[in-house]
């Protein structure tokens, strides 16, 4: 039989250690050790809540945490919680868990019922899920509801056959076009390039040099300096400034031979200089050996459908899809797409 409890972190270095070493092995990941430490132990709003099943011989048979992230915009200041590391390990999906033996549920779905639970107590909320799609029935079975976020997933391509076999949520129809756009992008770039002068207005800054303006007209994360902090490590993510729009930036994670270099927060005017930008992008994916840029651009911004336009305009790619985010909230007005200023920093931290 299994014990469910709940604690809030630090977790001792051996229970760290099991619940990264199991996570990783169950779902093919290869997180490091510092890392998964900065996530649940160095919020600004201080560490995660954890919900862990024991078994009768003190061994680790499941792991569920909430880390705190700030909300801030429309007019709220809200301690959300973002989803992360949930795993059952085989040979223990179907056990009783003590306390529990009358209910008809399963492990993994008392520990996220129970940990949402009791972080609700603490005022914590909306809890976001950007779960794998295999799992998303577990999060909504504990009480969450999706909200639906357009997208448009803007691709610039250098290295065609990666980017249509590694890049995610595509049809089969669309990997081909991947592929096939991603010959004519690397043979139209270098004559596109040669006409565009060096000085662009765009410029790489200190990542964490400039607060980012908390705007009052949405909902968003990472926006205090001490977020941005946390969420971007320095050696991971680059930030570009434009010499016209001071307050303006761009924030993407660097890319590598096997990845695209990809936005994942932005504040930006409609007559910002999209063109400027997306140039550094891809000339910064080139001397990466990177597959390309790649910016998903969520509708409702004032500037997502000039940045798309832009974007095309340059030969980007831009397939739509809709993207799911998981909330657990008693709240439903959080549940509307646009209360939130959305980007690809409210997801997986470790892609």
């Amino acid at each position: 039989m299994l014990s469910l409890r709940i604690v809030r972190g630090p977790l001792t270095d051996r229970e760290n250690e099991f619940v990264l070493r199991e996570y990783n092995r169950l779902t093919a990941s290869r997180i490091p050790m510092n890392m998964y430490l900065r996530w649940v132990q160095g919020s600004p709003d201080g560490p995660a809540f954890h919900a862990l099943l024991d078994t009768d011989q003190g061994e680790i048979a499941g792991h569920f945490c909430l880390i705190p992230v700030r909300a801030e915009g429309a007019g709220r200041k809200l301690t959300a919680a973002k989803a992360e590391y949930l795993f059952v390990r085989e040979g223990f999906r179907s056990a009783p868990v003590r306390g529990f033996e009358d209910a008809p549920k399963p492990p993994a779905i008392l520990l996220l019922e129970q940990l949402y639970r009791r972080c609700s107590q603490e005022g914590w909320g909306p809890f976001l899920a950007s779960a794998r799609q295999e799992l998303h029935p577990l999060h909504r079975l504990a009480g969450c509801r999706p909200a639906d976020f357009a997208v448009r997933e803007c691709l610039f391509i250098l290295k065609p056959w990666k980017a249509a076999t590694q890049t995610p949520n595509l049809s089969a129809k669309q990997r081909v076009g991947v592929f096939l756009w991603g010959l004519a992008q690397r043979g139209v770039w270098p004559l596109a390039a040669a006409f565009r002068s060096g000085a662009n207005g765009a410029r790489t800054i200190p990542l964490h040099s400039r607060e980012i303006k908390p705007g009052e007209e949405r909902l968003g994360l990472f926006r205090d300096k001490r977020a941005v902090q946390w969420r971007y490590p320095e050696q991971d993510y680059m930030r570009l400034a434009l010499d016209d729009h001071p307050d303006d930036f761009l924030i993407a994670k660097r890319g590598s031979q096997e990845r695209f270099l990809r936005v994942c927060q932005w504040g930006l005017k409609p007559d910002s200089g999209i063109k400027s930008l997306a140039f550094a992008l891809i000339e910064e994916a080139k001397a990466e050996g990177g597959c390309g840029v790649r910016w998903a651009v969520y509708a409702g911004s004032d500037a997502s459908e000039r940045i798309v336009r832009e974007l095309r305009g340059m030969g980007f790619v831009c397939p739509p899809r809709m993207r799911w985010l998981l909330l657990y909230t008693t709240d439903r007005a959080l549940l509307e797409p646009d209360l939130w200023r959305i980007s690809d920093a409210f997801f997986n931290f470790d892609e």
